[in-house]
């Protein structure tokens, strides 16, 4: 087991909500934090019922404000509870927080609570599940933390047996490999993909090896080559083709004013992922 340094994960967040994947999730969140004897904290976030936009305010009877504000109280406090009863069974110090936030969007909000931890845990949503928080736009934007992507249709615990990274040389996919040492320091197989020519790839991961080697992480050096596929599909083929744990890659986007437009790689990988995925930005 490598000692711990300054690259060690010592704190986790993860978001809590109420999906179809949820206690998968939670159960990936908590063997994470196990492997790492970290402590974990799930935030439960609690807002303000959305209330018909048609009409005055006033028409609406005070008991029916008072019913969906009870009723979504319930819902933030037995999600706090189940993740709760799960941490039992697990070896790390866990705990469950239930943050009232009003009409803040709950993904800038939990984003704002991942700065104080060394990575955060967040669901992908699936495609019908549009009430669920964008908590990964939002925590990769807002946290200044890595953030690990848990698939809707995941149900593994953690594992960095064999770890797959994707490198084009760019500022975020530095950011991504220097978030990812402590899991690839665990790693039983690590490689390294770039896409392009022999000669672009070469100039790439020029200098690749070494560094990695410094940081005690031994790794296989590959190309990519997407046969005439988008680079997104070619990344998540080769991935199922080599049986790989864990995805990492930076985040690729920009900010135009409050909505977040993400590269068309990130956004093929997070919309057909099938494994957990570590992003930088």
């Amino acid at each position: 087991m490598p000692e711990q340094d300054r690259t060690s994960i010592r704190a986790v967040a993860v978001a809590l909500a109420p999906h179809r994947n949820s206690q998968a999730t939670n159960e990936y969140a908590l063997s994470f934090a196990e492997i790492f004897d970290a402590s974990i904290k799930g935030f439960s976030l609690l807002s303000d019922p959305a209330l018909p936009l048609a009409g005055p305010l006033d028409a609406i009877p005070p008991s029916v404000i008072e019913d969906l504000l009870a009723r979504s109280e319930t819902e933030a406090r037995d999600t706090a509870a189940a993740f709760e009863r799960q941490a039992q069974t697990f070896k790390p110090n866990a705990s469950a927080e239930i943050c009232r936030i009003g009409r803040i969007d709950p993904a800038e909000q939990f984003a704002t609570y991942a700065r104080l931890f060394d990575i955060a845990i967040v669901p992908q949503a699936a495609a019908d599940e549009s009430e669920l928080p964008d908590f990964v736009q939002g925590t990769l934007l807002g946290s200044g933390h890595p953030v690990l992507v848990v698939p809707y249709i995941h149900k593994a615990r953690a594992s960095f047996e064999r770890i797959l990274v994707c490198w084009d040389g760019s500022r975020p996919a530095a950011r991504a490999l220097s978030d990812a040492l402590p899991m690839l320091r665990r790693a039983k197989v690590v490689d390294v993909i770039t896409a392009g020519s022999d000669e672009e790839v070469a100039a790439i991961q020029h200098g690749l090896e070494g560094y990695l080697a410094q940081h005690g992480v031994q790794a296989r050096l590959q190309s990519l080559n997407a046969n005439g596929i988008d680079i997104g599909n070619a990344i998540l083929s080769y991935a199922a083709d080599a049986g790989t744990t864990l995805l990492v890659m930076g985040g690729y986007g920009h900010s135009r004013a409050r909505e977040w437009i993400l590269g068309g790689v990130t956004r093929t990988i997070l919309a057909t992922m099938t494994v957990p995925v570590l992003l930088s930005h």
